[in-house]
């Protein structure tokens, strides 16, 4: 957002990058050197980041705001974060799912199988609907109301380790995980892998550029 690059590191240090310079931000992860696992800049240009061990911090204009699981968060490992059209929080930790509309925080959402697992990975797809992954149990997407499960006797998830999601600019869903990479246009799903590909395939994040291109990045090299 506005032209800037937000990164966060295993150490705690927080920068930006401006297309010129790296410049360092004042964080309260820089004294307790807790690493940065997620970073979100929300629709009133608030600035979250997630922590590996010390929940969540909120930059309101020069002021940080701290959220733990003492003020509703699910657990104090952050491991994704997303924020939906309605403009709620989603956060995924180390010990499930939470929502925060602003001012409470909900962690009762998760589904059963995964009330205390670690949500590694969430986003929104053109429905509204959110999608969540898993280290274990697999995928799980909720309309509102309820939660339908995919996992590998469901779906065509190789295994039930997801690491990674982004919804396209065409409504579909792509999924990373461990050897696989999965479309998803809500009904049908394909297993895609580069022919290239030899050993694990870990996929830790997917990125859309502005043309269109799919970027997918794996533990040891990267693949468009």
């Amino acid at each position: 957002q506005h032209g800037q690059l937000w990164c966060g590191s295993s150490g705690g240090g927080l920068h930006r990058f401006d297309e010129h310079n790296w410049i360092a931000q004042s964080c309260p992860t820089d004294t307790i050197g807790s690493p940065i696992t997620a970073i979100l800049r929300d629709r009133h240009d608030q600035l979250w980041c997630g922590t590996g061990r010390d929940g969540l911090y909120c930059l309101r204009g020069e002021q940080w705001a701290s959220y733990t699981r003492a003020d509703g968060l699910a657990g104090d490992s952050i491991k994704a974060l997303c924020e939906d059209r309605a403009g709620h929080l989603w956060v995924g930790t180390d010990n499930g799912l939470c929502r925060f509309d602003g001012h409470t925080w909900t962690s009762d959402i998760s589904p059963k199988e995964a009330s205390n697992n670690s949500i590694s990975s969430i986003c929104e797809d053109d429905q509204a609907r959110i999608w969540i992954g898993s280290g274990h149990f697999g995928a799980a997407r909720f309309d509102g109301s309820q939660w339908t499960r995919f996992n590998d006797p469901h779906s065509p998830l190789y295994r039930n380790s997801i690491h990674s999601m982004l919804p396209d600019r065409n409504g579909a869903i792509w999924i990373g995980s461990i050897q696989e990479l999965i479309h998803s246009d809500g009904e049908n799903w394909r297993s895609l892998l580069p022919t290239e590909v030899t050993g694990h395939m870990w996929i830790h994040s997917l990125l859309e550029d502005r043309e269109g291109n799919l970027w997918v990045g794996c533990r040891d090299r990267v693949y468009r």
